[in-house]
């Protein structure tokens, strides 16, 4: 997603062997030439040991200032007792140096 200002934004779910299934997002500023890390929107809490995920997300202008972007994404999050539960988190995100 492009903002007002020619920021470049984008949003995704992503894991690693020291992180459960997660929602980030990272930037490129219209004057720099790299995306910036990968920041959390909301980390994971719980283990998923299924194949499939990640299949719904959505990252979109904020229409109340033309320069925020807003991130849908899920995340998974649960309970030792409640295994493989998932969530959605909705980030209000401003691309900064």
């Amino acid at each position: 997603m492009v903002n007002g200002n020619g920021d470049i934004l984008m949003g995704f779910s992503g894991s690693s062997v020291s992180n459960y299934i997660s929602a980030f997002y990272s930037w490129r500023l219209a004057s720099g030439s790299m995306l910036a890390q990968p920041n959390p929107i909301q980390s994971g809490t719980v283990k998923y040991s299924n194949q499939q995920w990640g299949d719904y997300s959505a990252t979109t202008l904020d229409p109340t200032d033309g320069v925020s972007i807003r991130s849908v994404q899920a995340y998974t999050a649960g309970s030792p007792t409640k295994s493989e539960a998932w969530a959605t988190v909705v980030g209000k995100i401003l691309p900064h140096p």
